[in-house]
């Protein structure tokens, strides 16, 4: 396949990243809390992993095919090969290799995480869930503010007699 520069399919190629760029920019708000290299591994399991669904998709056009293909070995050259090889039997397992966490929580197992784990994604640290191996991102959540208390008295409960038998 030919990707050089100004050719069609390059720009096509282009195109695409920025889609699933603008995809992924809008699933992976903390970005600016992790480390660089932390951070470019993340997008690009999350490009890599969108970009393989829509390979499914494009299957039929091989236009479109072709040039996700591309975008799809770009990406796989540009990731380590540990994480590229974790990445691969997740999609071999037909899952994901990603899963962000919100409220302490892996989306991938939606079992809770350690404190401990939370904090490291928290310093922007590269890490996998210790129950489904999934690479974790962590997505900051607006504060919910809270309920303020309902003051007054608690509702009252009617207390029902016994019935009395009646002399008849």
């Amino acid at each position: 396949m030919d990707l050089k520069e100004g050719s069609p399919l390059q720009a096509l190629a282009k195109d695409r990243v920025i889609d699933v760029s603008r995809d992924v920019a809008l699933n992976l708000r903390c970005c600016h809390r992790m480390k660089n290299f932390v951070c470019e591994v993340v997008v690009r399991l999350l490009e890599l992993l969108s970009l393989e669904e829509r390979l499914e998709v494009f299957r039929q056009n091989h236009e479109k095919n072709a040039s996700t293909q591309a975008l799809i070995e770009s990406l796989r050259g540009n990731l380590p090969i540990g994480i590229l090889v974790a990445h691969d039997r997740f999609r071999a397992a037909g899952k994901k290799s990603v899963a962000e966490v919100r409220q302490g929580v892996c989306a991938g197992c939606h079992l809770g995480l350690a404190s401990g784990d939370v904090a490291t994604l928290r310093r922007g640290d590269l890490h996998r869930c210790g129950n489904c191996g999934r690479y974790l991102y962590l997505v900051e959540e607006e504060p919910a503010e809270p309920e303020a208390p309902v003051r007054g008295r608690k509702p009252k409960i009617e207390k029902i007699a016994p019935a009395v038998a009646h002399p008849g």
